[in-house]
């Protein structure tokens, strides 16, 4: 559903007339010039009248030519499991999950000056998800019966992001400053030119380097 109002006309109109009205009686007429479109979106899960939804708009995108120049993506979520992106009223992507999802919210959670979508179910599972689709769950071992996120102050005045639940065993638990800059994970791989000095990069093979890696990250060192 989205509502279309008309508050240039209404103005303008006022101002032809020579006519003056006080807040409440312009915000009346404005109502009345408006009107109110149904956006049918084309998923088959969501065509149940009786499935809740919750919906979360003005979503910061990367800065582009193209960007500027369409409206910003909202995201939606149903009851039974599935999360979309619609831009322009075209859905972007959408996936489904298996989870009832009851919360949405959006919020920079990585810094790369970008919203991220954050859903929750209430089972406790929470997805973190960016504009690409690319996703991140974490599962709270409680049921929850009230999610929100944002940015709070703890220490020394900066704000940093703070995921909340509410749980039904009367519970309330707060994570913050979460550890989370990127999405996708990004294949290691170490430079031998740093490692001229204690390795000889020309005698490791495929094993040898695969050893090498995990010995760097672990400490892992096999005989």
């Amino acid at each position: 559903m989205r509502i279309v109002c008309h508050l240039e006309d209404s103005s303008q109109s006022l101002e032809n007339t020579g006519e003056h009205s006080d807040s409440g009686s312009s915000r009346t007429e404005s109502l009345v010039g408006s009107r109110i479109d149904y956006q049918f979106l084309g998923i088959s899960r969501a065509r149940n009248q009786n499935i809740s939804t919750e919906i979360v708009g003005d979503l910061i995108q990367r800065r582009s030519p193209e960007s500027t120049k369409k409206g910003r993506p909202y995201s939606v979520a149903t009851l039974d499991g599935t999360i979309m992106l619609v831009h322009d009223d075209i859905i972007t992507w959408s996936i489904a999950v298996d989870h009832q999802i009851f919360s949405l919210h959006k919020m920079d959670v990585t810094g790369d000056g970008c919203d991220n979508i954050i859903a929750c179910s209430w089972d406790g599972q929470t997805y973190i998800l960016d504009q690409d689709k690319n996703v991140v769950k974490f599962q709270l071992e409680e049921s929850v019966q009230s999610f929100d996120c944002g940015y709070y102050n703890l220490h020394g005045g900066v704000n940093s992001t703070c995921f909340v639940y509410a749980t039904f065993h009367n519970k309330i638990y707060l994570y913050y400053d979460i550890p989370l800059t990127k999405m996708t994970c990004k294949r290691f791989e170490p430079d031998l030119s740093i490692l001229k000095d204690l390795v000889n990069a020309e005698d490791l093979d495929q094993k040898s380097k695969n050893e090498l890696v995990e010995y760097l990250l672990y400490g892992v060192k096999n005989v």
